[in-house]
């Protein structure tokens, strides 16, 4: 008995393309945005928010080529605007 494989769709095939991978957006988007929120609420861990934020925009800058790419510009605006608010917190503490 022959049993061969079902062969994949284009669908399958195109979700599988690297080029079409959103997840360095969205983390960039979500570091951006708990970055801004531990930085700005939460002032006490201001330094996990600043890294967190560094770490948003190297995603950000990295996802620039696939299909999320507004994501990872908001991504890079929100992580940009966490490490401002960072360091004015940490210039105003000393």
């Amino acid at each position: 008995m022959n049993i061969r494989p079902a062969p994949r769709s284009e669908r399958t095939q195109a979700n599988n393309d690297p080029d079409d991978n959103t997840t360095f957006a969205i983390l960039s988007l979500v570091l951006g945005i708990v970055g801004i929120f531990l930085v700005g609420i939460l002032s006490m861990v201001c330094g996990a928010g600043i890294i967190g934020c560094i770490i948003g925009i190297i995603l950000g800058i990295n996802a620039l080529k696939s299909r999320g790419k507004l994501m990872a510009i908001a991504g890079i605006i929100f992580s940009t605007i966490g490490i401002i608010i960072g360091i004015v917190n940490i210039v105003h503490v000393w």
